[in-house]
């Protein structure tokens, strides 16, 4: 076994790898919840109320899902800032690795 300590992260680089995380999450909500918002509109809705909820929804589904994306990369980057700053005066994490 190998030990190395984690002494410093890339604030950007982790905000990048965050906001694709969040992305991959913000879709996959999209996609499990949007079923059920259609059978709310589908079940006593008039023709025009059906085709505003899904125009309203489509534009709603991807501003949410570049919203959790931002969000994913601005929390990913500070994170990151704050483990320096953590490390910096406390040593950082210590990690082992195996030879396979």
């Amino acid at each position: 076994m190998t030990e190395f300590e984690l002494s410093k992260i890339d604030p950007i680089s982790a905000g990048k790898i965050s906001a694709a995380m969040y992305m991959v999450m913000g879709l996959l909500f999209v996609l499990i919840y949007s079923p059920f918002m259609l059978l709310f509109l589908l079940v006593d809705a008039s023709a025009v109320a059906i085709i505003g909820g899904l125009v309203v929804g489509l534009i709603m589904a991807a501003i949410g899902i570049v919203f959790y994306a931002l969000m994913g990369f601005v929390m990913g980057a500070l994170m990151a800032y704050f483990y320096n700053f953590v490390a910096g005066r406390f040593g950082g994490l210590e990690v082992e690795f195996e030879e396979k």
